[in-house]
């Protein structure tokens, strides 16, 4: 099998209504496949080749115009001339009212798309099909995320001529809806530039086109260097924001965050209003992972971790008999002992548990442990085996799937614990009525705990809860998991009937 740096990647850019690239894409919109193919570079923003580069991405376009798909949206696979005539009034309305326009790629792998039955290399065939779907699964999911499902309209075409099957995909809103920002820019003079040497071979930019300098190694970074460098050896402090152009006088443009009286009079100060275009990581995360889900879950990997929760260890436990547990009762009693007296603390994800989680933790272990050793070790396996799938779906990366899988469900145990064991110390505090409604548990009970016939009915009591609680706990994480999977499989059935 070929080697797999990232079986998709989702990158997304935006530009502006007075650009030369909204204006070129509307126009091709209603040109052929071959036309259309040609002149790509016309309507594209190159950015997004560079952001397919930097992860490795071939993009090199060849010009082929048999390798590139017709258009199509959300619910249409086939436009006619008069649904392109309707998405360019769309298009055009959106650009008069002020509308970013968003182009993304999404870029697949194409061992990866092999290795799931999409394509085949040998026979040069691409399930165009289950490609639209994956698009539009991944659209809804980020456009959701940035609250634009409703309002915006979108165009896609599925392109061959890369190393990557890849689909091109513009996005406006007619009638746009997201906040307004206001964008503040200096300008250092090109004189300051040539001064301190700032472009001296220099040849890794492009004049005109704002990039930013956190993204590429190379040239911009060298720059920005550079030119925060020369600032600082001048005494100049200035608050530089992340994005830069290369003008074409060789002057340089910045984004700025600081206040205008910081900057020197040689320098040029402007501000310009437009609605926001940054989609968010968080977006593009969700838009990657829904097809990444969409792709494995046809694998059914996911379906048998979920079964084994559901059908082994759910089904064991309602065989299992209720009583007292002497390996629980003791974590139990040693976590009510040692935990903080405010027991509006007591809650997994607050930052004032930190220390108290490890006998959290340690109590749904022995639970598991005890009931479940077997079920888990297969979950744990098959765990591992849905990292090693995402990690050739996405790359190396430092998450784990198996690692959050395991933390949701820690932390479902643990604040059932925990209100189990408040309810321990209400049920314990209406047993010394002169302490009732007291926010902390009184030191004599902690006393009699162990020896107390009534405080050790009260353990026993809260043990049956807590076991009880747990086995709901890995109800509701089984269930969540199930309804997920079953609401993807949903949305591609009625994607695919589009």
């Amino acid at each position: 099998m070929t080697n797999i740096k990232a079986g998709v990647v989702l990158v997304t850019r935006y530009t502006t209504p007075h650009s030369s690239v909204y204006e070129s894409y509307i126009d091709y919109m209603a040109r052929d496949c071959a036309t259309r193919q040609r002149n790509a570079s016309k309507f594209m923003l190159s950015s997004l080749s560079d952001d397919l580069s930097y992860v490795g991405y071939a993009f090199d376009y060849m010009d082929d115009a048999r390798k590139s798909s017709n258009l199509f949206t959300a619910t249409k696979d086939n436009l006619s001339k008069d649904d392109i005539l309707e998405l360019q009034t769309a298009f055009r309305t959106a650009q008069k009212n002020g509308s970013p326009m968003w182009q993304s790629i999404i870029s697949f792998d194409n061992a990866f798309l092999e290795q799931y039955g999409i394509y085949s290399h040998e026979m040069q065939l691409l399930d165009e099909k289950r490609i639209r779907s994956l698009t539009r699964v991944c659209m809804k999911r980020m456009l959701q995320k940035e609250d634009l499902l409703q309002t915006a309209v979108y165009t896609a075409s599925i392109h061959y001529n890369t190393d990557n099957i890849h689909v091109h995909i513009a996005t406006v809103e007619p009638i746009p809806t997201r906040p307004e920002a206001t964008i503040k820019k200096i300008t250092i003079p090109r004189q300051f530039i040539a001064d301190h040497g700032i472009l001296n071979d220099e040849r890794d930019y492009r004049v005109e086109r704002s990039t930013k300098v956190t993204t590429y190694k190379g040239g911009y970074n060298r720059i920005f260097s550079k030119l925060t460098s020369a600032l600082e050896q001048e005494n100049i402090h200035l608050h530089l924001g992340n994005y830069i152009t290369i003008n074409s006088d060789r002057s340089i443009t910045m984004t700025y965050r600081g206040n205008r009286n910081q900057v020197p009079l040689d320098f040029s100060y402007s501000e310009e209003t437009a609605i926001r275009g940054k989609f968010s990581k968080r977006s593009l995360d969700a838009g990657k992972s829904s097809i990444v889900n969409e792709i494995i879950n046809q694998r059914g990997l996911q379906t048998e971790i979920n079964n084994i929760l559901r059908e082994n260890i759910v089904q064991r436990m309602r065989k299992s008999e209720i009583e007292s547990d002497p390996e629980l009762t003791s974590a139990f009693v040693s976590l009510l002992k040692n935990l903080p007296s405010d027991r509006r603390l007591w809650k997994y994800g607050n930052q004032a548990m930190t220390e108290y989680r490890p006998m959290i933790d340690k109590i749904t272990s022995t639970w598991i442990n005890k009931y479940y050793p077997d079920e888990y070790r297969n979950l744990e396996r098959h765990l591992k085996e849905m990292d090693a799938v995402y990690q050739t779906a996405y790359g190396a990366s430092n998450s784990s799937y198996a690692e959050g899988k395991r933390q949701d469900l820690y932390a479902r145990c643990g604040n059932r614990v925990l209100l189990i064991a408040r309810q321990t110390v209400r049920a314990l505090d209406r047993r010394t009525s002169q302490h009732a409604g007291s926010p902390s548990l009184p030191k004599h009970i902690y006393n009699n705990l162990n020896t107390s016939y009534a405080y050790q009915h009260e353990i026993e009591i809260s043990i049956r809860l807590l076991k009880k609680a747990l086995s709901n706990d890995y109800e509701h994480f089984k269930n969540q998991v199930v309804y997920e999977r079953l609401m993807k499989e949903a949305d591609y059935e009625a994607y695919q009937d589009l």
